[in-house]
């Protein structure tokens, strides 16, 4: 098995992350409007908060360059 920081990976592709959440939100039904920054910021909070430092992954998850 791989081992990934999970919030290393969110900080890395933030901008990805970020555009992802606008798009979801408005499809949401009923979801409350949020500004997205806002929201990702607390998405990454909960992300390093309930992920381990190094988490663990199936190797066919990762390719290495």
């Amino acid at each position: 098995m791989a081992r990934v920081k999970m919030g290393r990976i969110v900080e890395h592709l933030s901008h990805e992350m970020r555009q992802a959440l606008a798009e979801a939100m408005p499809q949401t039904p009923g979801g409350p409007q949020v500004d997205p920054d806002e929201l990702y910021r607390r998405f990454r909070r909960a992300v390093t908060h309930n992920c381990k430092t190094w988490e663990k992954v199936p190797d066919k998850f990762v390719e290495l360059d």
